[in-house]
């Protein structure tokens, strides 16, 4: 919105992506396909340096891989060749996660509340004033 709003050019890619946004999937149960994660946390990795690697270091501790799973939920006896089940995870991950969310939080909140909110009503003028084009463009 803020690209549209100060450069004029965009709308049609900015609806079609917005589209994909909102009634995309990934297992072709709409006629759009969906816009992967990874795709959109790099776009926001230019503004908020770091946020890949937030991203990642929730991913090891939630998905079925090795940290995942095996560290977080088992205790292995190698000498005796035991394995223990049991929940590690805020052993292993609570606290770091916790402050990771809360970062993310903060984020979300100025992007919501301040920014978002600031290009929103920018946009909705703009969009006003170049209605005609925009009719025109369809």
């Amino acid at each position: 919105m803020e690209s549209i709003v100060s450069t004029s050019q965009g709308f049609h890619e900015f609806s079609d992506t917005t589209s994909r946004l909102l009634l995309g999937s990934r297992n072709n149960s709409t006629e759009l396909s969906s816009i992967n994660i990874l795709t959109a946390l790099q776009k926001c990795e230019k503004r908020y340096e770091g946020i890949m690697k937030l991203y990642e270091d929730l991913s090891e501790s939630s998905h079925p891989n090795w940290e995942g799973v095996c560290l977080t939920y088992t205790k292995t006896d190698r000498e005796n060749f035991i394995t223990y089940f049991e929940n590690r995870w805020l052993e292993k991950f609570g606290n770091s996660q916790i402050d990771i969310i809360k970062t993310l939080m903060v984020i979300f909140e100025t992007e919501y509340n301040d920014i978002w909110t600031k290009n929103f009503e920018s946009f909705e003028i703009w969009i006003q004033e170049n209605d005609d084009m925009l009719e025109a463009s369809k």
